[in-house]
């Protein structure tokens, strides 16, 4: 699976770049898998950027984003932010922050039960208690199979529960 690399930058906190797309190296980085859908939606973009980079030659600069204009640079957040909404109003979906959808990433990762220290490591949590906190109102439905599960071992309804000797 391919990753995606985030890089801590000054101007632009969600800088990002990828292996073999040059960049500047010596920022922080924090890994994050990719789909392969999304693996191949970023492969596009950058087919993209070598075009125009052959087009404009010494015009065009090379930031290392990923999202970038025709000459290389990126786009102010405000454009991103405000393409963003006009895509979900053509799309008619409803528009929800870039912010929003990392709160939904980690509610449904949660309510498909994906275990609570993968989802804490892919949002960059410090620490499982913190992602716990915020998302505790996910887990309701969590704990009552949980005891379900449980109360089928104890009480026998559990298949793979090995058989109890006959005293």
């Amino acid at each position: 699976m391919r990753q995606l690399y985030q890089q801590h930058a000054t101007t632009f906190p969600w800088h990002m770049s990828i292996p073999g797309v040059s960049g500047a190296e010596t920022m922080n980085r924090k890994k994050c898998p990719l789909s392969p859908g999304a693996g191949i939606c970023l492969a596009s973009l950058k087919a993209i950027q070598t075009d125009d980079q052959a087009v404009l030659g010494s015009g065009w600069t090379d930031t290392g984003f990923v999202l970038v204009l025709p000459h290389g640079m990126p786009p102010s957040p405000d454009s991103i932010t405000q393409r963003f909404r006009r895509d979900c109003e053509r799309a008619g979906v409803r528009y929800v922050t870039f912010h929003g959808l990392r709160h939904t990433f980690a509610t449904f990762a949660l309510a498909k039960k994906i275990p609570l220290h993968d989802v804490t490591r892919l949002l960059g949590h410090a620490s499982k208690a913190f992602t716990l906190a915020v998302y505790a109102h996910v887990l309701p439905t969590a704990t009552v199979d949980a005891v379900a599960a449980v109360a089928d071992y104890i009480f026998g309804n559990d298949p793979e529960r090995p058989e109890r000797p006959i005293s």
